[in-house]
């Protein structure tokens, strides 16, 4: 019912929840209560919520990540930390805390406080049949799903917010949108379809 990889500006939450410039974002999912030390979860989760707390409208709330350089630099230094124990295990020492098995755990707290640093959320809701109206006389029989739900996703658009619920005011209406031009036609699936099991469960709360 509702509604590509191209660089797009985006931005980092810091403290103060100010918005700065960064890198180009990727992947959206829901937030989800999970150890500091845990990557961020993939885009196949469910909305938390159904509804904003700006619209009676239904609504889903999106995780999306605005740093992939800093996940991407996390899961490196992990996999290091992992080769670095297994080396020991094998040889029959133990891991020494001094060297690089002191220095990686200190870079892996950095990079870690890099990607919660670069995560926000978007509310998005339910588009009433008017506004839905020209996004429909927009999209051709040509075009693919992704441009329709690209289109929904953008008009939806209520506010954003940093992990603790308080608004960004930096991260607009206009990053959301290039934001979803960086994305796959997959993930713009999973996010639309995230909008659509958040107006079925406002309907149906069963």
């Amino acid at each position: 019912m509702f509604s590509a990889h191209r660089p797009a500006p985006s931005i980092t939450l810091r403290s103060g929840w100010s918005a700065s410039r960064t890198g180009t974002p990727r992947s959206c999912s829901r937030r989800s209560g999970r150890p500091r030390s845990a990557a961020p979860p993939p885009v196949t989760t469910s909305p938390d919520r159904t509804r904003s707390p700006e619209t009676s409208a239904p609504a889903a709330k999106l995780r999306i990540n605005l740093n992939p350089a800093a996940t991407a630099r996390l899961a490196e230094l992990r996999a290091e930390q992992a080769e670095l124990r297994t080396h020991a295990e094998a040889s029959g020492a133990r891991v020494k805390m001094n060297g690089r098995a002191a220095t990686i755990t200190t870079d892996i707290t950095a990079a870690e406080d890099a990607v919660a640093a670069a995560t926000g959320y978007v509310w998005v809701r339910a588009l009433t049949p008017e506004e839905i109206a020209p996004i429909l006389a927009d999209v051709t029989p040509e075009d693919l799903m992704a441009k329709r739900w690209r289109a929904e996703l953008v008009a939806g658009f209520v506010r954003a917010e940093d992990s603790h619920g308080q608004p960004v005011d930096g991260l607009t209406r206009d990053i959301w949108s290039a934001y979803l031009e960086t994305i796959s036609a997959a993930e713009l699936g999973t996010c639309h379809s995230r909008l659509e099991a958040a107006i079925t469960a406002a309907v149906d709360p069963s």
